[in-house]
């Protein structure tokens, strides 16, 4: 009777131990559970970002492209200013000789 009664206390005392043991498994389960949500949801945030990111590179590089283009148009428009102004220059210049020439020609004859 005394073996019986051991036994007893011991398979007490191991249900209790399974169910704490049950227990703490269950809640590392939860626990796991969360922090593959979190992993995931910052895998989310972090392909946001990085789409947020390519798209703002794309933004700035377009702007970049732009405003290279504007420069090259602003060039071409100052070598088109300088070109036409010595043009003008050259034809005023022209202009006063022959006005010049022509006043020779009015005093010779």
């Amino acid at each position: 009777a005394v073996v019986s009664t051991q036994s007893t206390g011991k398979g007490k005392s191991l249900m209790k131990q399974k169910v704490k043991m049950e227990s703490v498994v269950s809640e590392l389960e939860d626990k796991l559970q969360k922090e593959e949500k979190a992993h995931e949801d910052l895998d989310k945030q972090r392909r946001k970002l990085e789409n947020l990111v390519h798209t703002l590179q794309d933004n700035v590089n377009d702007k970049e492209n732009r405003v290279l283009e504007l420069q090259n148009s602003l060039d071409k428009t100052m070598e088109d200013v300088a070109r036409l102004t010595l043009k003008s220059e050259d034809d005023a210049s022209a202009g006063a000789t022959w006005t010049r020439s022509c006043m020779r020609c009015e005093t010779i004859y």
